[in-house]
């Protein structure tokens, strides 16, 4: 399943096929919009939404 995120950094990301939700604390690998478009990017997971 897909899943927003909100990050540490104050962004929220989107995370593809994951498979639990158990992230916070955690550094991921996910999609946080930008200016131009969607980049993928690592963060640190604040809160699963």
């Amino acid at each position: 399943m897909d899943i927003v995120v909100m990050l540490t950094n104050g962004h929220f990301g989107v995370l593809e096929d994951c498979d639990h939700l158990n992230l916070e604390g955690e550094m991921v690998e996910c999609w946080v919009e930008e200016n131009d478009g969607f980049e993928l990017k690592t963060a640190l997971v604040e809160r699963v939404l």
